[in-house]
């Protein structure tokens, strides 16, 4: 009021006016923006009140975000368990998941994609942290990086939908294979079925061998009885007659029997072809499991591998959630900081609109002044007055525009405050989002897991089951085949015996009207030869003649061949033997004619091809070196315990010691080693392109005879 006096006393009234009428544009003008700086400022106040609730709702929603994730690494957590079980079971995991690996290396590469994102995330947080200026621009690149997550995550769930798809094929594979093992159990009951009915004609035919060995046994009575008979034949020819009569009854009845035995045995023989095809079929199909189960063990090893990767690829996620969640709380933080600043902006307009308040009560007495100043005529205002009121209006009018200044650029940072905040709920609404869909697929993954488990322990108690009943049916196969070895050793066996039996009643018929064997004390089979090889023998010198005689071994074929050397005098007849005290015995024993010579010679044993030890006669090849013949009987040395090559004396003075026309026996030749040196025999010949023809004559062991082409008659005789 004294300043107004002051202005009254120096200013006339048309100065005062004058100062009054461009004085009072400004304050117009000054009021009018005061107003308006007041409206901003309440415009303010309520922004602010916005701004404060929705950081009060981003705070809530970063708690809401930061308690799924809670869930998130609890489920995590029970995956991790259900993985460990998952890992346990699958030691006898038995599905076809072929593309399981694929899918978890697409499942890694999106995760390991997903932690690099996570990373890059950190680093603009961290950059955020220590940027504050540029968080417009870091919050914009947080906000892409949240987009990259969300379409990872999308794809991460796409991986999962896919490891379902795959867990229900695992299912539907178990489903088939339980439907396989059903069809496997129903096989083995029929091939158990098929063994017992093999069985019960595996005994029949051991009946029926048996019968026929008591037979065998009879008839060879009966030849007994036949040469004692013989011996008497002079005084009782009568009886003779009748015993040839019921011996060849006898043998006709062995020969039926023979005959029904090997019908018998080719319907034996026809059950083993198909129980041999069953068993193989059944070893096929347990080859197929044990197949299936070792592809099905590398698949498991497979999906071990798969999830521990996977696992690690949990804990690497957990990791970074936890990063996420310090970051959050730090951004939390940060909020609060703005949330104080907020509240620090709010003082300071309080405090401009206070001020803006005592600006527009000075106007207003200033204004009020003027007026009465324009009223008043008697004033007598200054210029240096005038001056003071122009620089005072002048300084009102730019704090004003200052003011409207500042308040123009909270405004601003305000509105791009409230931006950046509306786009972080955006973004935290998406991640909650997208970790509820994980959540919900992780809970899906764990059921089918689960199931998974189940069926995995369901399977393997049916594998265990099945691999016990193979293992059963595998014993009851092995008795059977058993069995069966014994009904084919039995049915051999009685062949061979019924087989000795004609042998004998053979070599009976045709030595009875013999002018040279006079003496019929053979006592054939066991150690020494059979009736088979006496036969053969018998026919070869009989029919032959040959002169020049090599028998290796002496025994009951010495007797033979010595008898037919003594009614021969151009006939030499050479036998090898070892064993002295058995020399002294059939000498002292039987007459040994002067053309028959035995010649002692000791065991030895040399290398022969792969054989390191093959029995020999020592000196051989320089005892008969020189020496052509055209019969050579091999019945020694021993060579039953010869697996490779036995009896090669001979073989090794191929072709020199054979004359023109000649005649090799071996006897024993159902034995390896005997059978090999057979087979160098013949082959030898076959390079010198020496024509031969060989035979066999089976009764109770086998004897061989090889011949040149004009004597191959021998051979069939």
């Amino acid at each position: 009021m004294g300043l107004f006096r002051y202005l009254r006393r120096k200013l006339n009234t048309q100065q005062l006016k004058e100062i009054a009428e461009e004085i009072l544009p400004k304050v117009e003008r000054t009021i009018a923006a005061q107003q308006q700086l007041g409206n901003k400022a309440d415009q303010a106040k309520a922004e602010q009140l916005v701004i404060r609730k929705k950081v009060d709702q981003t705070i809530v929603s970063q708690q809401e975000l930061g308690k799924k994730l809670d869930r998130t690494i609890a489920s995590q957590q029970g995956l991790e368990k259900k993985a460990e079980q998952a890992i346990l079971g699958q030691q006898h995991l038995k599905e076809e998941s072929k593309g399981i690996s694929l899918i978890a290396g697409k499942l890694a590469a999106g995760q390991k994609e997903l932690s690099e994102k996570a990373d890059q995330v950190l680093d603009v947080q961290r950059s955020f942290e220590k940027k504050n200026d540029q968080s417009i621009q870091d919050q914009q690149k947080l906000k892409e990086i949240g987009e990259e997550i969300s379409s990872k995550a999308d794809q991460a769930i796409a991986v999962h939908i896919e490891l379902s798809a795959k867990a229900d094929q695992v299912l539907a594979a178990q489903q088939s294979f339980e439907q396989k093992y059903d069809r496997s159990a129903q096989e083995q009951l029929e091939l158990k079925a098929i063994g017992e009915r093999i069985s019960s004609k595996s005994a029949q035919a051991i009946a029926i061998q048996e019968e026929l060995l008591k037979k065998s046994g009879e008839a060879l009575q009966q030849q007994t009885l036949l040469q004692k008979i013989s011996e008497g034949i002079s005084s009782k020819a009568d009886q003779a007659i009748a015993g040839h009569i019921e011996l060849s009854a006898k043998a006709d009845q062995v020969l039926a029997v023979q005959k029904s035995q090997e019908k018998k045995s080719d319907q034996t023989i026809q059950e083993q072809h198909e129980l041999k095809a069953i068993g193989d079929g059944l070893l096929s199909k347990t080859d197929q499991v044990i197949s299936i189960q070792q592809e099905l063990s590398h698949k498991a090893d497979l999906a071990i591998q798969a999830q521990q990767q996977l696992k690690s690829i949990s804990e690497g996620i957990s990791a970074k959630i936890d990063e996420t969640i310090i970051v959050q709380q730090e951004l939390s933080k940060k909020a609060e900081q703005t949330i104080a600043g907020h509240q620090q902006l709010k003082e300071i307009g309080d405090g401009i609109s206070s001020k803006v308040d005592r600006t527009i009560a000075v106007q207003q007495a200033l204004e009020k002044a003027v007026r009465q100043a324009l009223d008043d005529k008697k004033s007598d205002p200054t210029v240096n007055g005038l001056q003071q009121l122009k620089e005072i209006g002048d300084g009102i009018s730019s704090k004003v525009d200052h003011t409207m200044a500042v308040q123009h650029s909270l405004e601003k940072k305000s509105d791009q405050q409230i931006e950046i905040q509306q786009q972080l709920k955006l973004i935290a609404d998406g991640l909650a989002s997208k970790a509820d869909q994980v959540i919900a697929v992780q809970q899906d993954l764990g059921e089918k897991t689960e199931q998974a488990i189940a069926g995995q322990q369901e399977l393997a108690k049916k594998v265990d089951q099945a691999l016990l009943g193979v293992q059963q049916l595998k014993s009851d196969l092995q008795k059977v085949i058993k069995s069966l070895d014994e009904v084919k050793r039995f049915s051999r066996d009685s062949s061979r015996y019924a087989s000795e039996a004609v042998w004998g009643e053979l070599f009976n018929q045709v030595r009875k009207d013999s002018t040279w064997l006079k003496d019929t004390r053979l006592a054939a089979g066991r150690w020494a030869v059979g009736y088979q090889y006496l036969y053969a023998v018998y026919r070869i010198l009989n029919e032959v003649r040959p002169k020049h005689i090599l028998e290796l071994g002496l025994g009951q074929s010495t007797k033979l061949i010595s008898q037919y050397a003594s009614a021969n005098p151009d006939v030499r007849h050479q036998v090898v033997e070892q064993d002295p005290k058995w020399i002294d015995f059939f000498r002292k024993n039987y007459v040994i004619p002067a053309n028959t010579e035995i010649v002692r010679l000791v065991w030895d044993f040399i290398a022969y091809k792969e054989a390191e030890h093959v029995r020999v006669y020592k000196d051989f090849a320089e005892t008969f070196k020189g020496q052509k013949f055209d019969f050579i009987s091999i019945d020694a040395p021993l060579g039953g315990d010869m697996r490779q090559y036995a009896r090669i004396d001979v073989l090794k003075m191929l072709p020199g010691c054979l004359a023109e026309s000649f005649i090799i026996i071996i006897d024993d030749a159902e034995r390896s080693g005997e059978t090999h040196t057979v087979a160098e025999m013949t082959e030898l010949l076959r390079s010198l392109h020496i024509p031969f023809s060989i035979g066999r004559y089976s009764g109770k062991k086998d004897c061989v005879v090889i011949a040149s082409d004009d004597l191959k008659f021998v051979c069939t005789m």
